[in-house]
């Protein structure tokens, strides 16, 4: 069965006048000369990518099987679609779903739409499995878990564990593993390990364009529900030249995991020499290729670490406080990132403490505040009001306060720190 790289370049072979979408007739010009070919659409060979089936079945089945997934399915839509997707295919309207606080946006956003009610679990890191076991025992109703790992700063959740707790109270574990999509060369995939299901996003990770994810299922009885629950939220013209990045990964992964296991190997000794300068990564488990480096015991301000990272010519996936992320990857330079080390001086040994997210108190459900009428206010003069959006720093894109959730001098405080002004209330 031809895959989707073979489909496109036969219709390209073919020399047939383009009379059909996109505009540019395969024509545009550079830097896009090139890509432009292959920007194809719904056509005769090509397939449709929310019913399944050629030329989408090959792609799906390599990666189903180095994932050891049910079924895999493509989307172009960023791991938002996955979000979507997992949602509205295990769970109902009305229904209780126990999720970690420190969420994407995107989940709060997919909750809000499908009528869904969050009940919200915020412990101290490293305490998560207990206070998600905790929630599970006190909230009965609840028709699914829904946790995020490995998290923007690469913390990893003991999933198979967790996933035991799960299957003990008869609870699908949805996650959201969009960070992720290497996992899988490391014996650490969620679904490998026992979740119902997780979206990851290999454009975040590995080599595929921007948008490029996979829905992974731990049962293919699951996918035609999935397709048709993505083809609700997806666009209708799909990105062909994201697909095809899929498709061009999906037949290299063995390559590709070889290179990353080498990656890993060279950011491991990378922690343990800015570990020796008192520069640490967060403990628990990692995500073996992130490289989260906390500068607290040097005293660094995000400011300064900004320019510190600019003067030594490296883009940093994040800085937030004191904390600065790093996503290399196998073709990475990093000849500035040594030249960084070597100039670093010793800083005293001290780990930054952690701190637990902030619950603020909801006052109005979750969708009637979504879709409910706003106006914008300053952050000075929000409290006491019911939060109207949800407003979020990306990166990381997870929410500082949901929609519903009443501003109090706490929160205000938190978003003054982040950056912003004035915020949207419930009118």
């Amino acid at each position: 069965m031809p895959g989707l790289s073979e489909a496109m370049q036969a219709y390209i072979e073919r020399e047939a006048v383009r009379m059909h979408t996109p505009g540019h007739k395969g024509m545009l010009p550079r830097p896009l000369a090139e890509a432009a070919q292959y920007d194809l659409t719904e056509l005769e060979g090509t397939g449709s990518l929310y019913a399944g089936g050629p030329p989408f079945a090959e792609a799906e089945t390599l990666f189903a099987g180095f994932y050891g997934d049910g079924a895999t399915l493509l989307s172009a839509g960023g791991s938002t679609l996955g979000v979507q997707t997992m949602l509205a295919t295990f769970l109902e309207p009305g229904n209780t779903v126990i999720m970690l606080r420190g969420c994407h946006s995107s989940a709060v956003a997919a909750c809000g739409l499908l009528g869904l009610n969050p009940s919200w679990v915020a412990p101290m890191p490293g305490q998560e499995i207990e206070a998600l076991a905790q929630a599970m025992d006190n909230c009965p109703e609840a028709a699914a878990v829904y946790v995020t790992s490995p998290d923007y700063l690469g913390r990893l959740l003991d999933i198979e564990r967790l996933n035991a707790l799960c299957d003990q109270r008869g609870l699908p574990l949805l996650v959201d593993a969009a960070q992720g999509a290497h996992l899988g060369f490391f014996d650490l995939h969620p679904v490998a390990l026992g979740a119902t299901a997780c979206c990851t996003s290999p454009h975040k990770t590995l080599p595929a364009l921007t948008g490029a994810s996979l829905l992974h299922l731990k049962e293919d009885a699951h996918a035609e529900l999935a397709r048709s629950r993505m083809a609700l939220f997806g666009s209708t013209s799909p990105s062909y030249l994201v697909l095809l990045s899929l498709d061009m990964l999906a037949g290299q992964l063995a390559k590709t995991a070889r290179d990353y296991w080498v990656l890993a190997e060279y950011v491991e000794r990378l922690r343990a020499r800015f570990s020796s300068k008192g520069i640490f990564r967060h403990e628990g488990a990692q995500d073996p290729i992130r490289l989260t480096l906390d500068f607290s015991a040097m005293g660094h301000t995000q400011a300064e670490i900004e320019t510190m990272m600019a003067k030594a010519r490296i883009s940093p996936e994040l800085v937030w406080g004191s904390r600065c992320v790093l996503l290399p990857a196998p073709n990475t330079d990093f000849g500035p990132l040594e030249a960084l080390l070597m100039a670093l001086p010793d800083a005293p040994a001290a780990h930054s403490p952690s701190e637990p997210l902030w619950l603020p108190t909801p006052a109005v459900p979750l969708r009637t505040a979504l879709l409910g009428r706003t106006e914008r206010v300053p952050l000075t003069e929000a409290i006491g009001r019911a939060c109207g959006c949800i407003q979020t720093v990306c990166p990381p894109g997870v929410p500082l306060v949901m929609p519903g959730e009443i501003l109090d001098q706490q929160t205000v405080n938190l978003l003054l720190q982040a950056g912003f002004d004035s915020i949207h209330v419930l009118k």
